[in-house]
């Protein structure tokens, strides 16, 4: 998840550069920067979570 995260962060400096020189949209740095924040919490909503064991059994079903 860090990759690609950091991915959408190399995209948004490219974007807001070519935002800045006026050969694209600003439209394309929402989408960056939604992409960085869902990157973000989705790293934090696996580090709260991480992978069950598949030979650790769980709950027994009623």
């Amino acid at each position: 998840m860090r990759v690609g995260t950091l991915g959408w962060a190399v995209a948004l400096v490219v974007v807001v550069v070519l935002a800045a020189v006026g050969s694209i949209d600003w439209y394309a740095s929402w989408v960056c920067g939604v992409g960085i924040v869902l990157g973000l919490l989705g790293t934090r909503w696996a580090r709260r979570h991480p992978p069950v064991d598949a030979e650790t059994p769980g709950p027994s079903a009623p």
